[in-house]
């Protein structure tokens, strides 16, 4: 279960535990498998923002020009620092529900994660020896 612990103790286990001979595929699946997640999770969690953040902002918003404010805002964070109070506090609200519905979905993926993980028995693997043992 070490493999979903964050800053890299997984791997750190994985390839201590690992046979010399099986290193170099060791070292390539990890780094696959590494660049798929990070890819993966920032596509996922843009996505998920994004879309939360629509949701969000028609909500909140209800003006009679309130597509082309929201087309504004979705484009241009720095835009909500000019807007007139009301639309201000309503877009930032809808910032923070949406990243607080990216974590949300973070945490329940990396607990999954962790939960898929627990049955998975690690492979018993001989110690190392070396060539005059």
């Amino acid at each position: 279960w070490f493999s979903v612990v964050p800053i890299g103790f997984g791997n750190a286990v994985v390839f201590q535990t690992m046979l010399e001979s099986q290193m170099a595929c060791g070292t390539a699946f990890g780094q696959l498998f590494r660049g798929l997640g990070q890819t993966s999770g920032v596509a996922i969690a843009s996505a998920v923002f994004r879309s939360r953040l629509d949701t969000e902002l028609r909500l909140r918003i209800r003006a009679p020009d309130a597509e082309k404010i929201i087309t504004a805002i979705r484009h241009s964070l720095s835009l909500v620092t000019a807007l007139p109070d009301p639309l201000q506090r309503w877009a930032r609200d809808a910032y923070a529900v949406s990243l607080q519905t990216v974590f949300i979905v973070s945490a329940c993926s990396t607990l999954t994660t962790f939960l898929v993980r627990l049955p998975v028995h690690p492979r018993l693997v001989s110690p190392f020896r070396g060539r005059d043992s």
